[in-house]
């Protein structure tokens, strides 16, 4: 076998299942529900915490992120640095560090320690390793043993190698656990291999090669099971070993074998039954089963990449390498490892520098451990929001105060107005070119909050400017030109708050700002105004504009504080539509701050408190959709249709899927991934690679929507605590 990063690494790994025992308090359906009326009974639903399953089909590009949640950093950091990670039948996360064991619900963690006085506690704080068997109990590997966890009486069971034996000091220092199918547990050990018998109770120490005396193979870092059952064991400075648990025989690998480094500290057998090395001074290698000599592979040349911690390969085949600097993740058919390093700067990047374990839970979230201290969970739903914010320290960010508008060019390319200037973004280059208001140059633009961007013909760009009215740019020459109001000009722009720009069909220009509906017509280079009636203005006479949009028939929408309004370029006439007391089928509210008709002519209104509305031309009635239907919130300020047919819409409370057929919202939000809930402005578009764009105040996210997919892991319901009388009561004690 040869290792080639332009192939796939391995096919994707079978799905596992895993079954739950019964939970702590063991109580008939009845009982349960006896319990609960006349007690107070505090359960959990364990969860997996993110909601990410395998998706239906592959992205089409490998996330520009991953996002990397910190689990409880405060309380973690009181079992120092991570050696082990592992999940439990019931469902709980395991940590194991230099000063003690924790035990992860989901929401609260619980610290497991040595207790002097209690024989039934951690027979040593230091945890090296933590293994689920096949029966679904859970062992601990510590520097004094390996501890039994008894999860219904919640206390461990030590062992220890028996005090009689030479070895005991050293034998008792365990690395790593592994099982075989007889049910005998290996253990690396100080003073080299071990198994343990659970059912006797019984440890045997096994010679590795020609030497035979207990402790002469030295320390051992890792041992690992293959597909064909054989054993393999990593030395601190002799390489590696293949055992054979039915015979005896062994066969050692070392640098005439290929290894660059004989400190071999990980051993992983990947679902293809490749054997993954990690070293303590040459990085990765790989098996070539084929020689028998070990390949090495290149994932970075950073200094600290030649040590590698832990290697981890998840349900949908990807790659994940820990060393001394970052995460690594290979995707199947990839050229290369992405690097995710720790970065101040970015909250979702991993919690340190350094990755001691990986590990993969039963819902398919992979969790990683530090040193110095820190466990993540990498939250696969939240990675796919790929989030942009400004920095003030990098000028290949956004521009700051949040983006307000956006609009993409002829080359998939985005121009994307902020509170402070405008942006140019390529997306292949992931670069940033930005515009901001130079007092000083009449050729900058009007001002730096762009309320609005349109393009037009000849490359050339509208913007509506805050104050500034309407502005074009000349793209190829990088001018700005200035459209403002002048009193003594009739067909000058009215207005200087440039709210919503829109080319139409027949290329003028539309404008809507604070005192009405301004139409441009680039052949005379002038403007004409429109605005509804003083009846139609509840009395008023200027029209607050917030939006305007073109259907699909030609004629121009007009949203603002008084509803929502249709324009007839032809007659020049407004009809009004706008909320009625007491009817339903009226506008649910009249602050219209976005208007979207989708693919199949269906007509949407989004409102401010009034959540979205869908308007029948023919009939003038509204059916509108709020948070009493499921919608996280009544401001729906943008709204964009997905290649798949769900409405997508901006809201104060985060952005919304809604499915049309099944009048269904699913909400995401921070929680999810999102670097903000704030989705104020009409921003929201389709790149050119399916993508949804959206702008929200802290800069904007870019997100395939077929990614998401929904969570149909179903953890297992555990009781962690009883009260009676509002008194924690114990379980399994006398008088309980």
């Amino acid at each position: 076998m040869r290792f080639d990063l332009d192939r796939s690494l391995s096919t994707t790994l079978p799905e596992r299942c895993v079954q739950a025992p019964n939970p702590f308090i063991r109580i008939s359906a009845g009982m349960a529900q006896f319990i609960c009326l006349l007690f107070l009974a505090t359960y959990l639903l364990v969860p997996k915490v993110s909601a990410a399953p395998e998706p239906a089909r592959e992205p089409r590009s490998q996330p520009l992120n991953y996002s990397f949640r910190h689990v409880l950093p405060d309380q973690v950091a009181g079992i120092g640095y991570i050696n082990a990670i592992a999940q439990d039948a019931e469902g709980f996360m395991w940590f194991g560090g230099a000063n003690g064991l924790a035990r992860y619900d989901g929401y609260n963690l619980v610290i497991f320690r040595r207790d002097e006085k209690d024989p039934h506690s951690l027979s040593n704080d230091y945890v090296n390793d933590i293994r689920l068997a096949a029966d679904g109990s859970l062992w601990i590997a510590t520097r004094k043993g390996i501890n039994h966890y008894d999860a219904r009486l919640n206390r461990f069971t030590r062992y220890s190698v028996p005090a009689a034996a030479a070895e005991a000091i050293s034998g008792d220092d365990v690395m790593a656990i592994e099982q075989t199918p007889d049910g005998r547990l290996w253990l690396a050990t100080r003073a080299g291999l071990y198994s343990f018998s659970p059912a006797e109770t019984r440890f045997q120490h096994h010679p590795l090669g020609d030497t035979g005396g207990a402790g002469s193979d030295g320390l051992l870092w890792a041992v690992v099971r293959d597909h064909q059952g054989m054993l393999w064991i990593g030395h601190q400075d002799r390489g590696i070993t293949r055992y054979d648990p039915a015979t005896g025989a062994s066969r050692r690998y070392q640098e005439e074998q290929g290894l660059g480094f004989e400190d071999i500290r990980e051993l992983y057998v990947d679902s293809s039954n490749n054997l993954w090395v990690g070293s303590y001074g040459a990085g990765l290698f790989t098996l070539d089963t084929k020689r028998e000599r070990f390949v090495a592979v290149k994932h970075d040349n950073q200094e600290k990449s030649a040590v590698v911690w832990s290697v981890l390969e998840d349900r949908s085949g990807n790659l994940w390498v820990g060393d001394g600097s970052a995460v690594y993740v290979h995707a199947p058919g990839a050229k290369k490892f992405r690097r995710f390093s720790y970065d101040e700067a970015n909250p979702s990047s991993p919690g340190n520098f350094v990755v001691n374990k990986l590990f993969e839970d039963a819902a398919g979230d992979i969790w990683s451990g530090y040193f110095p201290a820190g466990i993540d969970v990498v939250d696969r739903q939240a990675s796919i929001f790929n989030n942009y914010r400004y920095s003030a320290t990098d000028p290949n960010t956004v521009t700051e105060g949040g983006v307000l508008s956006a609009v993409k060019d002829e080359r998939g390319n985005l121009w994307i107005g902020a509170g402070y200037g405008l942006n140019y973004f390529e997306p292949e280059k992931q670069k940033f070119t930005r515009y901001r208001y130079d007092p000083n140059n009449p050729a900058s633009m009007g001002g730096n909050t762009v309320l609005s961007i349109a393009m037009g013909v000849d490359r050339q760009l509208w913007l509506g400017i805050l104050s500034g009215g309407l502005n074009r740019l000349d793209m190829d020459s990088g001018k700005f030109i200035h459209y403002r109001p002048d009193a003594s000009n009739p067909n000058a722009i009215r207005g200087r708050e440039g709210w919503s720009v829109i080319r139409d069909q027949q290329g003028y220009i539309w404008i809507a700002t604070e005192e009405g509906l301004n139409r441009y017509d680039p052949a005379s280079d002038s403007f004409r105004y429109f605005v509804p009636t003083p009846e139609q203005l509840d009395g008023d006479k200027l029209l607050y504009a917030r939006v305007v949009y073109q259907d699909k028939q030609g004629n121009i929408w007009v949203g603002g504080i008084r509803g929502l309004y249709r324009f007839d370029p032809q007659r020049e006439t407004f009809t009004r539509y706008h909320h009625v007391e007491n009817d339903p089928t009226s506008l649910s509210a009249d602050f219209v701050l976005a208007i979207y008709e989708d693919s199949r002519g269906r007509f949407w209104v989004g409102t401010d408190g009034g959540g979205i509305n869908l308007l029948d031309r023919a009939t003038g009635r509204f059916t509108a959709f709020a948070s009493s239907d499921g919608l996280a919130d009544d401001v729906v300020a943008g709204i964009m249709e997905d290649p798949q047919g769900y409405l997508w819409l901006g809201t104060q409370k985060g952005i919304a899927r809604f499915d049309v057929e099944k009048k269904q919202f699913r909400n995401f939000d921070k929680r999810h991934g999102l670097n903000d809930n704030m989705f104020n402005r009409n921003t929201p578009l389709v790149m050119d690679g399916g993508e949804l764009f959206f702008g929200n105040s802290k800069g904007f996210v870019v997100f395939d929507p077929a990614a998401i997919t929904t969570n149909e892991y179903s953890p297992p319901v555990v009781f962690t605590n009883l009260l009676i009388l509002n008194k924690p009561v114990e379980v399994g004690v006398a008088d309980s």
